[in-house]
């Protein structure tokens, strides 16, 4: 392999592994935040019902990208939501290929969304009954919630919240500093990966206006970095978040991009595909297959042969069940236990959706 492609896969790997950790940091620190000052009520609902814990995240799942299913995952490390819901929320999502199909066919994404989450919730509410003494993360976390009045998070919109930082620990400097150089990174192009933005539609189809929303929410975790007590900062977001998580999401990710890079760019997909795609029980196996590469980018060969008609349909759904795009990757670095059954699952039930359709076509 040639120096300049290895060198090529290392700063996409990099630039991923960068923005893949800030969207899933930053939103665990938003929901530890958020359930702080709602006490835990909000969250304290999903966990006593499978069922809103599958709509929940189905809905997380079916948002274009990879924020929803990051934000799923997120919710699963904390045992909010159960291992019904997660898979719900690996069904339904598509990653980047999401925005690519909008662009080129709205028709065909509507069709392929209103079969996933159908899909979604029907397995998701049959996985939590299987799992139903089980039903919160492999790798729990749960929140805690201290009853004393000093836990309350104090107001961003009250100047006075800020006279902390006159007196601001290490720990709150450098996760404020962190958190606006990746905004800055995220804003300027720096680590934006998005294959959507370069679609010729603009930014409507892009998942550019899926950062622009999720630059609001960091901006807004920012604010309540710069304003939270000091035991929340140290207790809560630093020993509980940063520590245990930020490095091994980053190392983990990494590793499977430059992984998923060199393993790319030895296989020519739509080559392969095209060659062989007389013979459908093949496609659709290989569609399943190549959707457990978590990674964004090889599943778009059936996105482009599906709505140029050389390939029917459910060659898309096979696929789509199938992979995730970026999502699975935090998973991984979480619990690799549900990493494996998620990916193994739903890359059965793609190859099973698929073959249905191939007998019934």
């Amino acid at each position: 392999m040639q120096a300049g492609i290895i060198t090529d896969i290392l700063l996409e790997a990099l630039k991923g592994a960068v923005m893949i950790t800030g969207l899933v940091i930053i939103m665990m620190l938003l929901i530890e935040y958020l359930n702080i000052e709602n006490r835990g009520k909000w969250f304290s609902s999903l966990k006593h019902s499978p069922f809103r814990q599958v709509l929940a995240g189905t809905l997380l799942g079916a948002v274009p990208g990879c924020v929803g299913g990051f934000a799923a995952v997120s919710l699963h490390t904390h045992s909010i939501l159960g291992a019904g819901a997660l898979v719900s929320a690996m069904i339904v999502s598509t990653g980047d290929e999401a925005f690519v199909l909008l662009a080129s066919s709205p028709l065909t994404y509507l069709k392929l969304l209103l079969i996933l989450v159908a899909v979604a919730i029907a397995f998701g509410l049959i996985i939590s009954v299987i799992f139903k003494q089980k039903n919160k993360a492999q790798c729990p976390e749960n929140f805690e919630i201290h009853q004393d009045e000093d836990e309350k998070m104090p107001s961003v919109f009250k100047p006075g919240s800020y006279r902390i930082l006159k007196n601001a620990d290490w720990k709150r400097v450098i996760i404020m500093a962190g958190i606006i150089l990746f905004i800055i990174a995220m804003a300027t192009g720096l680590i934006d990966d998005s294959e959507g933005a370069q679609e010729p539609s603009g930014l409507i189809f892009s998942e550019r206006w899926i950062y622009a929303v999720f630059g609001v929410l960091a901006l807004i975790t920012f604010l309540m970095t710069a304003t939270a007590r000091e035991h929340f900062i140290k207790e809560h977001i630093w020993d509980h978040i940063i520590k245990k998580h930020l490095l091994s999401v980053f190392l983990w990710t990494l590793g499977a991009l430059i992984l998923c890079g060199i393993l790319v760019s030895y296989l020519d997909i739509q080559t392969w595909i095209t060659t062989h795609g007389s013979y459908m029980p093949v496609v659709i196996l290989s569609a399943a297959a190549i959707g457990l590469i978590p990674q964004s980018g090889p599943h778009m060969v059936f996105i482009l042969l599906v709505t140029q008609g050389t390939l029917p349909f459910y060659v898309l759904l096979t696929s789509a069940i199938s992979q995730q795009g970026h999502v699975s990757l935090p998973l991984l670095a979480q619990s690799k236990k549900s990493w494996i059954l998620s990916k193994v699952l739903c890359a059965l039930l793609g190859t099973a959706a698929g073959m249905v359709g191939f007998l019934l076509g």
